[in-house]
């Protein structure tokens, strides 16, 4: 696991920042990748990559709880009819899990393919891209280094 920092010094430099009103604080992308294929690898083999965000519209007027009509509030999860309700509870998690159970099922199954598998998680996607930025920059930095 690789934990790649949200620097805004960095990105607001890189063509495709998009400015943000906020601070990044500790906020951190996350890589996973097969370290024992690796040394496995050559450079001509193809891979995957598996790229979703984990992050949340910002909280605002139009999430209050008199815009809700389920049960619930947006800050209060809850199951009604079998159906999870409350912020976020769509989105990208249902895909995220998706594809670390893909990963997961790959593992169990002993399958070791020709190229590298890497699952990403994205702390920012739904104000700017900003996460993905991050990502294919360290990217870029780490294999011009290497």
């Amino acid at each position: 696991m690789e934990k790649v920092p949200m620097n805004e010094s960095i990105l607001r430099n890189l063509p495709g920042f998009s400015p943000i009103h906020w601070k990044y604080g500790n906020q951190y992308n996350i890589v996973l990748r097969n370290k024992q294929q690796q040394q496995q690898l050559s450079e001509n083999n193809k891979s995957l990559i598996l790229c979703g965000h984990a992050d949340v519209v910002p909280s605002t007027t139009t999430t209050t709880s008199s815009s809700w009509t389920k049960c619930t509030t947006p800050f209060t999860p809850t199951i009604h009819l079998n159906r999870l309700y409350g912020r976020g509870s769509g989105d990208m998690k249902a895909g995220l899990s998706c594809m670390i159970y893909a990963l997961l099922t790959l593992q169990q199954l002993h399958y070791i393919p020709s190229g590298t598998l890497q699952l990403e998680i994205v702390c920012e996607e739904e104000c700017t891209g900003n996460g993905c930025l991050a990502l294919r920059h360290h990217a870029a930095a780490s294999s011009s280094s290497s």
